[in-house]
């Protein structure tokens, strides 16, 4: 696939500007394609999204990923973010190399949620509540201080769990608990 070989020449090559303008320039056909969710473009989407099957599990970071392309995924989630397959991706990106995002990821990820969730028969991906779950604890686990004390990230916290819990996650179930 196209994308994935700009993905892993970039890997190869680091080429860190060039990089970023090809991914800018591929922009608008991009959401433009993610208007045809389930005529086989989801899989283009979620490489453009960095969320490709070939990153080894042990990745966290990528060093073509910095924090300045926070404005980048930001847009993603606001113009593409009605489908689906985009929070399967972020969810796996951000348990993967872009992990690093996890602060911006907790707002990406609510964003998605709330663009879904009123939507009929959407249909997540077969790992999307996994990456969910996953992220959700992780950022628990980083950040259990701030989780109590700062009720508007308690808020979103609990916006994703209840999101999984009406996905039958009884994980998230029982973390809903412990941050109530």
């Amino acid at each position: 696939m196209f994308i994935q070989e700009i993905i892993s020449a970039e890997d190869i090559l680091n080429k860190y500007d060039s990089f970023w303008v090809i991914w800018e320039c591929l922009y608008p056909k991009l959401k433009e394609l993610n208007e045809f969710a389930g005529y086989g473009f989801n899989e283009i989407i979620k490489s453009y999204l960095l969320a490709v099957p070939w990153w080894k599990k042990s990745a966290k970071e990528w060093r073509s990923l910095k924090s300045g392309n926070e404005a980048f995924f930001s847009r993603c989630v606001l113009d593409m973010g009605h489908n689906s397959v985009v929070l399967d991706a972020f969810a796996q990106f951000l348990n993967e190399i872009g992990s690093s995002f996890i602060n911006s990821g907790l707002q990406w990820i609510v964003d998605l949620i709330l663009k879904i969730e009123g939507q009929e028969n959407v249909k997540l991906g077969v790992n999307t509540i996994y990456h969910l779950e996953i992220f959700v604890r992780r950022y628990v686990y980083l950040n259990r201080s701030k989780t109590k004390a700062d009720q508007k990230i308690n808020h979103k916290l609990v916006t994703i769990l209840n999101f999984l819990i009406s996905h039958g996650s009884v994980s998230a179930y029982m973390l809903r608990e412990d941050i109530l």
